[in-house]
């Protein structure tokens, strides 16, 4: 894991996982999810495995939220996406989290924040994503920083930590994977 407070351009902390996941967000089996096919798909994932957490305080509100995926290749030309789709209320606490005392974290998601996963997802350009099977299994959202936006910047940064060398060296590199 690697953590980064952010005071350029975008102004708070990021932790960044690859090749492992946190403990502490693992999500339970869960009872319903959703899932898509994107066709014509061609990079190479260099990790099969990636999460970001990030916190970033606005004024008199803040965004938060954590998201992480396993990944598995195959040459199919196609990318599986799925995202369970669980409610806010069922999820148990983080402990440690970048929020701090700020939000109550919980661990787990809903519909909308689903939603916004698979968006950032098929925003990203078909020619950088990789072919195989991509299933987040980890998630945590905090009952007052969290909101849609959140989770579709952190889905797209999830899918640039798996293509990437080594993931961010720096804060600018780590601000690049959040923008």
């Amino acid at each position: 894991m690697i953590e980064f407070v952010l005071s350029k351009g975008i102004r708070g902390k990021a932790r960044f996982w690859i090749d492992e996941l946190p403990a502490s967000s693992v999500l339970p089996v869960p009872n319903t999810q959703v899932e898509r096919t994107v066709v014509g798909v061609r990079a190479v994932a260099l990790h099969t495995q990636a999460a970001v957490e990030f916190f970033r305080p606005m004024g008199g509100h803040f965004h938060y939220g954590l998201l992480g995926a396993d990944f598995s290749r195959d040459c199919s030309g196609t990318l599986v996406v799925t995202v369970p789709t669980g409610s806010a209320e069922t999820g148990a606490g983080l402990t440690g989290s970048l929020a701090g005392r700020l939000d109550r974290v919980t661990i787990g998601g809903t519909p909308q924040y689903a939603a916004a996963v698979l968006a950032g997802v098929q925003e990203t350009q078909s020619e950088l994503l990789p072919s195989g099977r991509l299933t987040f299994s980890h998630m945590a959202h905090g009952t007052a920083g969290s909101a849609p936006i959140v989770f579709r910047i952190l889905a797209v940064a999830v899918v640039r930590l798996l293509m990437c060398h080594g993931g961010p060296g720096s804060e600018d590199e780590a601000t690049t994977f959040l923008t």
